[in-house]
């Protein structure tokens, strides 16, 4: 039973989702003076926390090191059967992400925010209030605002197909008992990509499959061509044009059928893996009490100050279909809390938005894709590089670092795309990504000194 609603309690900002986006909004609202409160019915954190960048990367370095101790031996160590604890990586992981939400849920309470820990349902406006029910283990509650943001998030999708309850999606393989000797993702986007990448790095027979010739198809398609040389190098299994048929359980194993060629086939794996995609996971009640309701692949629409069509009702992040990544959930949560209860901001622009893919070797980029461009019909030249790496000579490793960079084809030269596929890629693109939103142009790389010998200087050496 929820209280009567002469006991609601009111508040300046109700917050429905405590991920990045979310918690970011919460604290420098309650920083302005604002008296704020949280609602979240699970980890604080959201995606990003829990079940994403930061478990993902910590399970991305796990995987590197195998090849880096084969690496060793071409510079002299001496490496005896180095052995790898699944149990001790996730045991790791998990105490890490503990820390994490420690450090989350004190933020929130050295910022005064009060925490409901329940599910959050927009339940009706009543004068010119909102008010949020939250249901919690021991009964619901009523809480109001003004203002209501949502930052739920998004959830995983399994495709529609006889037994895709059989299919694991990412979040299961943060929480796996024991490493499988063989698993299948299905997908062709980054997380699809990434996992495959480090199950492999962890000695896992892995198989890729995806409908399309190619993967990372949202990226440059030379990244995901320089990406699929080197699945193929380190034994991944990519299969192509095919199309999922149906998942059956046959004891401990997992048995996918495809349809590839004309031809049904059949693949027995440990775990089956849907990477196809995510939708919003949008609160209940508010898809009903939004006007326009919501976009036809199930996000909340909003406007420049991400205000729904419901005056006060707010939506920054994945919910939302913007690109879903932490760094943009947060930049919209922040602007927000400044124009609400601090001073007025002028509308967000986001220049470039710098993106990563923790495969081995990494992607960085930044920027227009050739693709885009040509579909645009903008002009432009381009410069692009392909080379072993020095650090890869001495161990005879065969993966290679490739950069593309493509320009305005005019006197100025303006960069208007940056591509990277080699280890240190994400780390080197964060940099350029600085001088990219500058206008930075050919000329400026070809002008400014290489640190050498390094990867990152073959962006000021490349010539035509």
């Amino acid at each position: 039973m929820a209280q009567d609603n002469s006991q609601v309690q009111e508040f300046d900002l109700i917050v429905i989702g405590a991920g990045s986006g979310g918690v970011r909004a919460a604290r420098i609202s309650a920083q302005h003076g604002a008296k704020v409160a949280v609602v979240e019915s699970s980890r604080l954190g959201g995606t990003c926390v829990n079940l994403g960048c930061v478990p993902k990367k910590l399970m991305a370095y796990a995987s590197h090191f195998a090849r880096d101790f084969q690496d060793a031996k071409g510079y002299g160590w001496t490496v005896n059967s180095p052995e790898f604890s699944w149990k001790t990586l996730i045991e790791n992981k998990n105490a890490e992400i503990d820390r994490l939400n420690g450090i989350y849920g004190g933020m929130l309470e050295k910022n005064g925010v009060e925490l409901y820990r329940g599910l959050g349902r927009y339940l009706k406006a009543a004068n010119a209030k909102h008010i949020i029910r939250v249901d919690q283990e021991e009964g619901s509650v009523d809480i109001c605002a003004k203002r209501v943001l949502i930052a739920t998030g998004g959830k995983a999708d399994r495709p529609d197909i006889p037994g895709a309850e059989h299919m694991l999606v990412s979040d299961d393989l943060f929480y796996l008992e024991e490493l499988p000797k063989s698993i299948a993702m299905v997908g062709s986007g980054y997380i699809s990509v990434e996992f495959a990448s480090i199950f492999a790095g962890l000695g896992v027979d892995v198989h890729l499959m995806i409908r399309n010739d190619a993967f990372l198809r949202e990226f440059d398609s030379q990244l995901g061509a320089w990406c699929a040389d080197a699945f193929k190098e380190r034994g991944i299994h990519v299969h192509q044009r095919m199309n999922v048929k149906s998942v059956e359980k046959a004891g401990d194993k997992s048995v996918l059928s495809y349809e590839q060629d004309g031809e049904v086939k059949t693949l027995e794996v440990d775990h089956v893996v849907s990477a196809i995609g995510r939708s919003a996971l949008v609160p209940k009640g508010v898809e009903a009490s939004i006007p326009e309701g919501l976009d036809k692949k199930g996000f909340i629409p909003v406007n420049n100050k991400f205000e729904t069509s419901l005056p006060g009702l707010y939506a920054v992040g994945d919910v939302t279909g913007c690109a879903a990544l932490t760094p943009v959930a947060i930049k919209q949560g922040h602007w927000l809390a400044d124009d609400w209860f601090g001073t007025p901001r002028p509308v967000l622009t986001i220049p470039s938005i710098p993106t990563a893919v923790f495969t081995q070797p990494a992607i960085g980029t930044v920027g227009a894709s050739e693709d885009e461009l040509k579909k645009n019909g903008v002009a432009y030249k381009l410069y692009q590089s392909s080379f072993r790496p020095m650090k890869h000579t001495l161990a005879k490793n065969p993966l290679k670092v490739g950069i593309k960079l493509i320009v305005s084809d005019d006197e100025q030269e303006k960069v208007l795309g940056m591509h990277m596929f080699g280890d240190e890629a994400p780390e080197i693109i964060q940099s350029l990504a600085v001088a990219f939103d500058m206008g930075l142009t050919k000329p400026q790389l070809d002008m400014t000194l290489g640190v050498h010998p390094t990867v990152g200087e073959e962006w000021v050496t490349m010539r035509g």
